[in-house]
């Protein structure tokens, strides 16, 4: 049994350490094939993800992936981290990598056992003006063997028959992005609109509408959001994120209403029980034309019962500078402070694995968020306080060849604005959002056929009290959903096709009510359907596949706003007492190529979409608007996705996205005509981002990376106005990192100083604004 020696009498927690990773390490079980008893060269190559960590998980995760006994002496805790191992390679290519900067070797002992220890003193002497190392064996991660649960079970990426985009944690950190919103962008397929007011617009395959629940579904870890009355997307920020998947195309069948365009799901890190960590940012950021910031992130992992019991806390405050000017004084008005909080308590059984998870949000941004005309500045902004809070309970119990898994959630949005709506117009708005949501969920976890089955309940109950120019209004909407479904899939004997199929029944019943002056509006109705989805892939080799799949996506259907009703009838125009729910036929055929060294992989993909009822704004008086279905519109488009691993220390990410999505007839009393562009949806976008690393003598090593998206116009607004403009953004990172734990880096984002207009401007010419040109400095500390 490997052991554990250390050349100095330790400390009592340094030996229990010790104890625990020699134990660890001993107790890791050894694939059948290509296991041996050391780490030497010309064992069978071997899958390694292994990312920069202390020394001693580093030890135990190696162990575990290569299937290799080590025994490790030295006070391991020493090295807060090790440099980043990916790629198919030898153990003992990859354990030299892993060791390189630390102070430690590798050496094999009697029978074979494999040692790590500290580099003897001799070893340890450096010349003055060290020489660079050579440079290291080429190390590369297979892109299509990552590991998703897009739909609801483990998959590998190049199996699942259906566009998916994944960006994960690693490539969000060194990347720099602040929030998912900055992710998604960089996504085939994927368009955002960041309204720097807590609210995040996703537009997914030219799937994009301003009310009714989500469009597209958003989950962060398994909790979903709806905004029940009008798309709303929390924001969520980037830091200590596992990684972002959509998968995209309407998953109605898997992830029930709203799913229409696609589905977001936002994962977090989970606790390690076997480990503590700690991390901290700090940073400072200057905006052009504006003020500058602090911005603190930091997050602890507390074991509390070893390989048990573990607690992961997230904290983070950035204060962002503003630059938009409300009056004529020069004075930028539009402060954004974000505080958020993430507290992850999991419980690790011999079958069952337990989360208790609570997240806190709180955007306060007055002035106004990011809205403005063409000259920076916003005389009518409102000032906005936003609280979101969710608190869940996921429970998942491994059987035979399956898992079980039980949710339990409630998610609760407080949203407060005041100012002005429009010139010499005031208003408040108080808006209460809570989603109580309960799902079982059985799902195969090997084998064929794969399946799913699952019951899902969910109440979403939203509340609005509005004051427009001394009108009060009131309006509230209950959403009671009860849903079953199930999946199957599995393929044919030679292995050469794969099929699945999918099917929801969803019941929503909707009681709503709304009051203005004079005036009181009802709805209590029931929504109900049945959403299938099907698709099949010809796997040209093990790493090449076509598929094409039918699927559809749904959502119910609300009142009409008493105020809208009662504005419509001082006009003498019709508005119907509520819009009917909407649904969404679409058809995809893609293709996946994975290059067989796994450098590469490149997803394309054409879809069309049949959206039936879509609702639209109606204008009324220029502060009220009504609400009416369209007679549909149509989706065509063509996307395009490219990951290569290049070189060592190299990964590029390429996208584009082609789309032509318009409503199909006139609508009478709006600007909305046949052929006009669906709202916020810009009929081109693309990506690039790369990330270069170089090791650098003493255990140090350089980081470059850079990000460019562009998306052409919005042309459709949100009632009336004019199109908004073409949008080019480019961001540049350059780090230094240290195996001792410490990262210093330089960055600046919007380097084209980038203004237009985000989405489509008002009747007063405002619209959503980038942040502009900002540069700012970070430091970073990892325990």
């Amino acid at each position: 049994m490997p052991s554990i020696a250390t050349g100095h009498r330790p400390s009592l927690p340094l030996a229990l350490g010790a104890m625990a990773l020699g134990l660890a390490l001993a107790l890791v079980p050894a694939p059948a094939r290509g296991a041996g008893p050391g780490v030497r060269a010309g064992h069978e190559a071997v899958e390694f993800d292994l990312p920069s960590m202390p020394l001693d998980q580093a030890l135990i995760e190696f162990s575990r992936q290569s299937g290799r006994s080590l025994a490790a002496a030295g006070n391991l805790r020493s090295v807060a981290r090790t440099r980043a191992v990916h790629g198919r390679m030898d153990p003992g290519q990859a354990l030299s990598m892993l060791l390189d900067g630390t102070g430690y070797v590798a050496s094999t002992g009697p029978g074979g056992i494999v040692r790590v220890h500290p580099r003897p003193a001799a070893q340890n002497a450096r010349p003055a003006t060290p020489a660079a190392p050579p440079a290291a064996p080429e190390a590369m991660r297979d892109l299509a063997g990552i590991t998703v649960t897009a739909r609801r079970r483990e998959e590998q990426r190049i199996d699942v028959p259906v566009a998916i985009g994944i960006i994960e944690g690693a490539d969000i950190e060194v990347l720099g992005l602040a929030n998912a919103s900055q992710a998604l962008r960089l996504l085939p397929g994927v368009t955002t609109v960041d309204g720097g007011n807590s609210l995040t617009q996703v537009q997914i395959r030219g799937v994009s509408s301003s009310l009714g629940g989500n469009d597209n579904a958003y989950y962060l870890d398994e909790v979903p959001f709806t905004g029940v009355t009008v798309p709303w997307h929390p924001d969520t920020r980037a830091f200590d994120l596992e990684r972002v998947e959509v998968l995209k195309g309407p998953q109605g069948a898997l992830f029930g209403e709203g799913a229409m365009g696609g589905t977001v799901r936002i994962l977090t890190r989970a606790p390690d029980p076997d480990r503590f960590a700690a991390r901290l940012e700090l940073a400072h950021e200057r905006v052009a034309g504006g003020g500058s910031g602090p911005i603190l992130r930091g997050m602890a992992n507390v074991p509390l019962a070893e390989g048990r019991l573990a607690l992961r806390a997230v904290a983070t405050r950035e204060a962002l500078p503003g630059w938009i000017d409300a009056t004529d004084d020069d004075t930028s008005a539009n402060r954004l402070v974000v505080d958020t909080r993430r507290l992850r308590l999991r419980w690790t059984g011999q079958r069952w694995i337990t989360d208790l998870s609570h997240m806190r949000t709180h955007h306060d941004s007055p002035g106004g968020g990011y809205v403005a005309d063409d000259g920076d500045r916003n005389a009518t902004g409102m000032d906005t306080l936003s609280r979101w809070r969710s608190t869940s309970l996921v429970s998942s119990a491994d059987l035979l060849r399956s898992r079980l898994t039980l949710l339990a959630a409630r998610a609760r949005l407080d949203y407060d604005t005041a100012g002005l709506l429009a010139v010499d117009v005031p208003a408040e708005l108080a808006v209460g959002i809570t989603v109580s949501t309960f799902e079982a969920r059985w799902a195969s976890t090997g084998g064929d056929p794969g399946w799913v089955f699952g019951y899902s309940w969910r109440q979403a109950d939203r509340d609005d009290l509005v004051d427009v120019d001394g009108l009060p209004t009131s309006a509230s909407q209950r959403n009671h959903a009860h849903a079953l479904f199930a999946e199957l899939a599995g393929r044919s004997d030679d292995r050469r096709w794969s099929w699945s199929g999918g099917l929801r029944w969803f019941r929503d019943h909707v009681h709503a009510g709304s009051a203005a002056t004079g005036h009181d509006a009802a709805l209590d109705g029931t929504f109900a359907r049945f959403n299938p989805k099907v698709s099949l892939s010809r796997h040209l080799s093990p790493r090449r596949s076509l598929h094409a799949s039918i699927s559809t996506g749904f959502r119910a259907g609300q009142l009409q706003p008493a105020n809208s009703r009662l504005a419509a009838e001082a006009l003498g125009t019709h508005l119907p007492g509520h819009v009917d729910g909407d649904h969404i036929v679409s058809y995809e055929l893609g293709y996946t190529h994975a290059a067989e060294s796994g450098r590469g992989l490149w997803q394309a993909a054409l879809f069309h979409g049949d959206w039936s009822k879509l609702p639209v704004r109606v204008p009324l008086d220029g502060v009220n608007n009504g609400l009416a279905n369209s007679g549909g519109a149509r989706i065509d488009g063509v996307e395009f996705g490219l990951g290569l691993l290049p070189a060592p220390g190299w990964k590029i990410d390429l996208g584009t996205t082609l789309v032509d999505a318009r409503y199909r007839r006139d609508v009478p009393g709006t600007p909305i005509a046949a052929g006009t562009p669906v709202y916020n949806v810009p009929r081109s976008s693309m990506f690039a981002a790369t990330s270069y690393r170089q090791p650098l003598p003493g255990g140090l090593e350089a980081v470059a990376s850079a990000h460019a998206s562009h998306h052409s116009a919005r042309r459709t607004g949100l009632v009336e106005g004019t199109a908004g403009d073409p949008i080019t953004q480019v961001a540049l990172r350059l780090g230094l990192e240290s195996a001792r734990g410490w990262a210093a880096w330089l960055y600046g984002e919007n380097l084209l100083d980038e203004r237009g207009a985000v989405d489509a401007r008002d009747l007063a010419g405002a619209a959503t604004r980038l942040r502009p040109r900002s540069m700012g400095v970070e430091l970073h500390l990892a325990f």
